[in-house]
Formats: structure tokens, C-alpha cells, sequence
């Protein structure tokens, strides 16, 4: 209008649309974002490290952990194996088990009989136990031992029937032996094989029968004294295990002659001859 006076143009307000409080919260979360990761990478450092000193090169093996392996894991190692008994020294070797069973099959003779098949078969058991054990390597042991040996023959058997006639018929002719005496036993310890000697006696039981015409009354039996000689050699086979070679000879003190039906003489028993082989073992 006229007469005032012209009006001071008005200043335009600046509007700040980022308020002061708002950018101050934006200072703050960088500096804790900041300081987040400082403290992630730490704590992953923490975390590897670990890893990192497992996989440094180990030093290498000394010449005592490399022949003994054992000592390089830490843990005791196992002693070296002793020497075995057939290397330790005489008088260092564990005695053997005191007892001893052995079972054995043999081949039988009878040295002076004239009527009896020649060879026959047999079985026999020894059961003993050492007594004595001198300078570590010489047993002294006595023992148990039983034998029956048979002769066995196939003849022409003569029979009488009701009617008085005779009848003839597949027979047989035999022989048998049952012993039954004790040894006194001496045996020489080696590495791997024991010889031995024994000596003793006992009993016989002999028997015999036949079908034949000309050995009626057909049976007898004879019960004999006996002395025994026998001897052999035992392979150690495995641990207390043998194998045994033997020979044994009866020699009876009586020789007792059959007498026949007709009046005639045989001698149907002898002396008793065997060889065997014997299987046995060491007893605790």
C-alpha cells in the first residue's frame, strides 16, 4: 500500500527431514557394528588356533622310538618273549608234570609155545608218577601197568552130536594173555625225545581154547608170576603230548603143559613178547 512501508520478504525455513536424534542412533550403530566384528575376528582366531598348532610337522622319531613302538605312542610296550623251555639250560627248565597215562596198541608173540598162533595183538595202559628227578634231567618214576595180548587162529572145528557122529565146522584156535604188574621206571629228559628202561612185575592170567579134535578137552587156564623188561623211546609230539615206541617182554615162571583128551602134551603157553606203540601225556 502507499505510505507503508515495503514488507521484509520472509525466509524460508530449511526442514531437515533426518532429525539431529536420529543421525546421532546412526553414529552409534557404526561404531557398534564396528565393533562387533573386532570381537568376531577375535574369537574366530581363538577358535582355530587349535587347528592351526595340530597341523605344525611333529618332530621326527628318535632311533629308540622308531625300533620301539611302543615308546613313540606312550604306551608300554610288550617285554620280548623268553627263551622256551627246550632252550633254557638243564637246571633252569620247568620239571615236567609229575604224572603220567598212556595208552598204547602192540604186536604180541609167544616165545615157546609150539600150539599158538605166532603173532597176535594187543592193547595196554600205564598209569604213574615220578618219585624222584636227579641232576634235572634223570626221572625215576613207578607206574601202573596192564596188557592183554590175543592169538587168534582159524581151524577145522570137530564136534559130536546126539547121535553120536562127528560134525566138522569153521572153529577156531585161541590164545590169550591178561598182565597185571608195576614198573620201576627210569627215563633219561632230553629236548625232544626221552628214552627209557623199566623193570617190574606181576601176574599173568593165560587162557586157551580150541575146537580141534586132537585139543579136547578144548580149554585150560594158567595163572603165572611174571618178570618184566621193557624199555622204549617218547617223542615229545606237542606240549606234554608223547608218542611212544616200546618194547616189553614177560618172562613167566611157570610153564604149565595142556594135557589132551588122548594123553598128548602141548604146550599151548610161552613167555609173552609185544611191540607197541603208546600214546600219552603229562598230568598235573
Amino acid at each position: 500500500m502507499p505510505g507503508l512501508p515495503d514488507a521484509q520478504p520472509k525466509r524460508k525455513r530449511r526442514i531437515d527431514l533426518i532429525p539431529l536424534w536420529t543421525r546421532r542412533a546412526g553414529v552409534i550403530r557404526v561404531d557398534s557394528l564396528v565393533t562387533f566384528l573386532c570381537v568376531s575376528a577375535f574369537a574366530a582366531a581363538a577358535s582355530w588356533a587349535p587347528l592351526w598348532a595340530q597341523a605344525e610337522p611333529a618332530p621326527p622319531l628318535s632311533t629308540a622310538e622308531l625300533s620301539d613302538p611302543g615308546q613313540a605312542s606312550g604306551e608300554p610296550s610288550a617285554p620280548p618273549p623268553g627263551p622256551t623251555a627246550a632252550e633254557l639250560p638243564a637246571d633252569l627248565a620247568p620239571l615236567p608234570h609229575p604224572y603220567f597215562a598212556e595208552a598204547a596198541l602192540r604186536l604180541s608173540q609167544r616165545p615157546g609155545a609150539d600150539s599158538t598162533p605166532k603173532i597176535g595183538f594187543g592193547v595196554g595202559l600205564s598209569l604213574g608218577f615220578r618219585w624222584a628227578m636227579l641232576w634235572q634231567q634223570v626221572e625215576l618214576s613207578t607206574a601202573l601197568d596192564f596188557a592183554y595180548a590175543q592169538h587168534r587162529k582159524n581151524v577145522d572145528g570137530v564136534r559130536i552130536l546126539p547121535n553120536g557122529m562127528e560134525e566138522t565146522f569153521d572153529g577156531q584156535r585161541l590164545s590169550s594173555e591178561n598182565t597185571f604188574g608195576a614198573l620201576q621206571i627210569l627215563m633219561l629228559h632230553l629236548p625232544r625225545v626221552r628214552p627209557w628202561l623199566g623193570v617190574g612185575g606181576g601176574l599173568g592170567v593165560g587162557y586157551f581154547s580150541s575146537d580141534e579134535k586132537e585139543y579136547r578137552p578144548g580149554s585150560a587156564r594158567a595163572f603165572r608170576p611174571y618178570a618184566q623188561f621193557t624199555g622204549g623211546l617218547a617223542f615229545l609230539v606237542w606240549g606234554q603230548n608223547y608218542v611212544d615206541l616200546r618194547v616189553d617182554y614177560h618172562v613167566m615162571t611157570q610153564n604149565p603143559v595142556f594135557q589132551t583128551a588122548t594123553g598128548a602134551s602141548k604146550n599151548v603157553f610161552g613167555d609173552l613178547l609185544t611191540l607197541g606203540v603208546g600214546f600219552g601225556s603229562r598230568l598235573p
